[in-house]
């Protein structure tokens, strides 16, 4: 089973799944032909499932250190 200390607190969080959302609706509506709105909507993707998780795989490449207390 796959399981990942949380490094990303509740505000990054939503401020992810925001941005996430945002940029679809944005891509699609200005930008409706091309693979620019499908390159968007993969960044999307993916913002919106670290949010989801609450882990950032690059945000601990970067050093940013586990927010769940340790027993």
């Amino acid at each position: 089973m796959f399981y990942f200390k949380r490094n990303l607190p509740t505000f990054e969080r939503l401020a992810r799944l925001t941005l996430a959302a945002c940029s679809m609706v944005l891509a699609h509506m200005f930008l409706a032909a091309g693979w620019i709105p499908i390159v968007i909507d993969v960044a999307a993707v993916l913002l919106a499932a670290t949010a989801l998780f609450g882990y950032c795989p690059a945000a601990a490449a970067c050093g940013r250190k586990s927010i769940v207390s340790e027993p």
